[in-house]
């Protein structure tokens, strides 16, 4: 590969990380450095940690009321700092989350990088899909634990890239983090190990790791479950109908481009396209199941956005090849920036402007300045 700083993806890394932090202070700027609602749940559990009072929302009564356990632990420390400073601990949080985001990006680069080598269509249109991408631009100021979860399954993916001695150990160490921060990441997890050959040091080192939190939070709370799983999602497959609606909104919101990651079946016999694309109907399925959610932006989907990222990215590739194959006497590189082009004319004209989230997070921001500011003082 060439040195960095001579690829012109490069720039556009710096450039689209610049434009996500302006998008993101201006978006909690416009929020009134709010985050929505469920994200105080979060700073609660986060508050009483730092107290003294343990890993509860109300003082002496353990119930486990999150879903998001190393979000937390990640909190806590944000908390004690911003008392100890007199600083908004909300605002704190939004920053905190702003970073991740930018994390996230960076980590997607050096994959995208390792995969399509010097093919900076494919980089470029990897690195433009996602941070475009309305949903992945609000919830990096949300308060919530979306970039947290990215980061470990993104982290993952680079692991998995070049083998070493101790990688089955930390590519273990990840996982369990990515299930503690979120246990639906527990899809990305089994996914990896449907697809490929099985690696008896990731997964005793993911066990143990994971074994150790799950039998301390069953020990502290006295339930195999989170009380969120029984409020949200109860018996019965009454939450189809919901959730089919709620993911045939994620398509529409995106022009149905999301689509297109299933031409990446051109690439199946590489393990790590059949580990994403495994993942990727998996996660569909589930959130399908459970009945999606009622924030706009679909939240629950938002770690699909890097991943159907790679996943086109790798089907342009394919055809980038091919065109250079066929046409022999033109400059192959043409017809991927006009179907590039086409792309993102389709998605400035659907997907960024007239995005719902953008659209009712604005129109919510002049409810929330009173109600949500009181809320935010700790």
């Amino acid at each position: 590969m060439k040195p960095i700083t001579r690829e012109p993806t490069f720039y556009l890394l710096l450039l689209l990380l610049l434009f996500l932090v302006g998008v993101d202070l201006y978006y909690a700027q416009l929020y009134h450095y709010n985050v929505i609602d469920d994200a105080y749940i979060s700073f609660q559990y986060a508050k009483n940690l730092i107290l003294g009072n343990g890993l509860v929302f109300n003082p002496g009564e353990r119930v486990e009321g999150y879903t998001n356990f190393l979000w937390i632990v990640f909190l806590a420390p944000i908390y004690f700092l911003s008392t100890l400073l007199h600083f908004d601990f909300t605002t704190a949080a939004i920053f905190l989350n702003v970073a991740l985001a930018l994390v996230d990006v960076v980590i997607l680069y050096r994959i995208s990088r390792r995969i399509f080598q010097n093919d900076w269509i494919a980089v470029s249109f990897v690195l433009l899909f996602t941070v475009l991408d309305n949903s992945f631009q609000v919830y990096a100021m949300s308060g919530m634990e979306n970039h947290l979860v990215i980061l470990w399954m993104l982290l993952s993916i680079d692991l998995s890239l070049k083998e070493t001695r101790c990688q089955p150990y930390w590519l273990g160490l990840v996982f369990a983090l990515a299930c503690m921060t979120r246990p639906d990441a527990g899809l990305f997890v089994g996914a990896y190990f449907l697809t490929r050959r099985f690696h008896w040091r990731t997964l005793g080192f993911f066990c143990f790791v994971f074994g150790v939190y799950f039998i301390w939070r069953y020990f502290y709370y006295g339930d195999i479950l989170p009380n969120t799983y029984h409020l949200k999602v109860g018996k019965g497959l009454g939450a189809l109908t919901r959730g089919w609606e709620y993911t045939k909104s994620f398509f529409e919101d995106r022009y149905y481009l999301p689509l297109l990651s299933i031409t990446a079946l051109f690439g199946i016999s590489q393990p790590l396209i059949r580990w994403l694309l495994v993942f990727l109907l998996l996660q569909i399925a589930y959130v399908t199941y459970v009945g999606g959610d009622f924030y706009t932006g679909q939240r629950f989907y938002l770690v699909l956005i890097p991943i159907m990222a790679l996943l086109m990215g790798t089907s342009l590739q394919h055809f980038s090849l091919w065109l250079k194959q066929w046409e022999r006497g033109g400059d192959w590189r043409v017809l991927p920036a006009i179907w590039l082009s086409l792309w993102f004319i389709f998605f400035v004209m659907r997907g960024y402007p007239v995005a719902r989230t953008h659209f009712d997070e604005t129109q919510r921001a002049g409810i929330h300045r009173a109600s949500g500011r009181f809320h935010g003082r700790w």
